[in-house]
């Protein structure tokens, strides 16, 4: 569950671009933490992976999801639609590049069902 939270960092460099508190040195990030400060969620993300997120994220460990709860956000839960980027192009889906993930869920929730 520890891991939950670094995949939600990495999600969010994923679908913005640059790393959570980018530009921000390593001891100002420690002291956010320490003060239960969150990487900030982009808006317009569909609910169910706003709220995985959020859950990534939680302080305590055991309110966290685990990867096979995470893969169910994202294959039952939400159907990609096609929808313009930032510069008004159409792209087919935000997580397109990250597609590969759901291999390694769907390989991790296999073994760990078995």
């Amino acid at each position: 569950r520890a891991d939950s939270w670094s995949f939600a960092c990495s999600l969010l460099e994923m679908i913005t671009g640059v790393k959570p508190w980018h530009g921000i040195k390593m001891a100002p990030i420690v002291r956010k933490v320490m003060n239960r400060e969150t990487p900030e969620i982009p808006p317009g993300l569909p609910p169910a992976v706003d709220r995985m997120l959020k859950a990534c994220l939680c302080f305590n460990p055991h309110e966290r999801p685990t990867f096979p709860q995470m893969y169910r956000v994202f294959k039952m839960q939400w159907t990609p639609q096609p929808q313009a980027g930032p510069d008004g192009v159409g792209s087919a889906d935000f997580l397109r590049p990250i597609s590969g993930l759901f291999d390694v869920f769907r390989q991790s929730t296999s073994t760990s069902s078995s």
